[in-house]
């Protein structure tokens, strides 16, 4: 049985701010311009995991006061590996709370009224660009380590590494800031997500219009892009199967069509055998496997009945009012 050994090393990459990037284009007037910074990441974990290289973890550590003046060569090609994944763990972990701003939308797209509503989504729409903007600033660092591992491995030699990895970082933060709100966000899944998540709740009838229409255009932006024009489909809150309101929503990741829990449970039985999805007009082959619970589409069903009460309520009294 192998056993973990404590490192002593102390991993540091940068340890000061990059100072020159431009101010972004799509910047609106009441944001300050972002600064590029190399950020640290993390220490890594003292504890060798049990499968680690014992020639690879024995490394000595890199000498920070002298990064400038000491070329890095292959045998350091590990430790800047390390540092990649510390960036990519930081990326993730901060686009998690994207999940959270998405059902803030959605409660204030229900809940709200008027003006309140208007500013509440205004409001997660500017937290949610900071957000995409941050994770740029990871992935700048991510890709700035991926890319010297890279030169490494095919046996470059790297001087000068403090300055090489601090205009790596500038130069892709400057190019992320030059872009327009459209360039920034339009693609992104989680702002899609969105967009898509607070329409829905207030226009559950209707096909999603393209991005276009929440990201406003730019000096700079050419002719909209297709997939951008293109708007989605309307949301359909009934189960094939059963023709009822989808209860316990599962979702194929497959063809995205959804169904009831127990419904498609049933529909696939007990074996692992590929069947056709059963809504209407899709042709993809399924298995179980396939079909997960959907807890997002789940929240926007009881979002979409409780609206349909309402609705139906103020239906009611204004009839009252007119029989009275």
């Amino acid at each position: 049985m192998s056993t973990s050994r404590k490192r002593t090393s102390t991993r540091r990459v940068v340890d000061e701010d990059i100072e020159d990037a431009q101010p972004s284009q799509g910047a609106s007037q009441s944001q300050p311009s972002r600064k590029a910074s190399a950020r640290q990441p993390p220490k890594r974990a003292q504890t060798a995991p049990e499968d680690s290289d014992d020639s690879e973890d024995e490394e000595a550590p890199i000498d920070v006061d002298n990064l400038a003046d000491a070329p890095i060569t292959m045998d350091k090609a590990v430790t800047l590996k390390g540092y990649h994944t510390d960036w990519t763990r930081i990326q993730e972990r901060i686009m998690q709370s994207a999940k959270t701003i998405i059902e803030v939308g959605e409660a204030t797209a229900d809940a709200a009224e008027g003006d309140e509503k208007d500013k509440g989504i205004n409001d997660l729409d500017k937290v949610m660009k900071e957000l995409i903007d941050v994770a740029a600033d990871m992935n700048a660092h991510e890709q700035t380590l991926l890319l010297l591992h890279e030169e490494l491995k095919e046996g470059q030699e790297i001087a000068s590494i403090r300055d090489r990895y601090k205009a790596s970082v500038v130069e892709r933060m400057n190019e992320y800031q030059a872009k327009t709100s459209r360039q920034k966000y339009s693609k992104v899944k989680d702002y899609i997500s969105f967009r898509e998540q607070i329409f829905q709740v207030e226009h559950p009838e209707d096909p999603m219009p393209p991005m276009s229409e929440f990201i406003p255009k730019e000096d700079g932006d050419e002719s909209d892009d297709d997939d951008m024009e293109i708007g989605g489909v309307s949301q359909n809150f009934t189960c094939p199967l059963t023709l009822g309101v989808l209860t316990d929503p599962h979702t194929s990741k497959v063809c995205k069509h959804s169904y009831s829990g127990a419904a498609i449970k049933d529909y696939f039985g007990a074996g692992n055998k590929r069947m056709e999805c059963p809504a209407a007009g899709c042709s993809e082959k399924l298995v179980a496997s396939d079909v997960v619970q959907d807890k997002a589409l789940e929240r926007r069903v009881k979002l979409w009945q409780r609206r349909q009460k309402r609705a139906a309520e103020r239906a009611d009294e204004d009839v009252d009012e007119v029989i009275e």
